[in-house]
């Protein structure tokens, strides 16, 4: 997909030339990572009175049931919030799992979503159920899943060296919901 071409790599999908050097605007850098890599990146960074992580940078053109804009500068215990259970079972460990990344070492982490539409964009909402909601009852014959659309969608993310220097605060546009820095 990438052929490396001096001090850039070609994209043979796009035919885009992309730098080897990021670019010094940080909002440019998510950009083409956004539109050259084909998964979401949410980016946190211990936060600045230590206790927890907080979301400072994001490209999400596939978001599965949140906008991440509204969660942009949140820490993971307040993205986490109407996840019945988080607190009490896993936002001590989600806080240790972060605590225990190594800068240089890869990591892996695993997320999915269960959609019953067809919708890649989905910042909206319509994957949750909250306590105290009432849902419509649907009929699935999953001999026949051609009814109606349903999917499920498996991510994994690569948590790689994320650079120890910061930029200057960059938050996303009212227009722009995919992209946002704030480091």
């Amino acid at each position: 997909m990438f052929i490396l071409q001096g001090n850039s790599l070609l994209n043979l999908a796009t035919s885009e030339s992309i730098p080897r050097t990021p670019p010094s605007d940080p909002i440019k850098a998510l950009e083409i990572l956004g539109g050259n890599i084909d998964d979401d990146f949410l980016f946190l960074l211990p936060s600045d009175d230590g206790d927890g992580y907080v979301l400072k940078g994001f490209v999400t053109c596939f978001p599965a049931g949140f906008n991440t804009k509204e969660k942009f500068g949140l820490k993971l215990r307040d993205i986490h919030k109407p996840v019945p259970g988080y607190k009490e079972k896993l936002e001590k460990s989600m806080d240790r799992f972060f605590d225990r990344i190594e800068v240089g070492r890869i990591v892996l982490r695993a997320n999915w979503a269960i959609t019953t539409h067809d919708r890649l964009y989905a910042a909206s909402g319509g994957n949750h159920l909250y306590e105290g909601e009432e849902v419509e009852k649907e009929d699935i014959d999953i001999d026949n899943v051609s009814q109606g659309f349903y999917s499920g969608r498996v991510w994994t993310d690569q948590v790689p060296d994320l650079a120890q220097n910061r930029a200057a605060d960059v938050a996303p546009t009212p227009e722009d919901e995919s992209f946002g820095l704030l480091v």
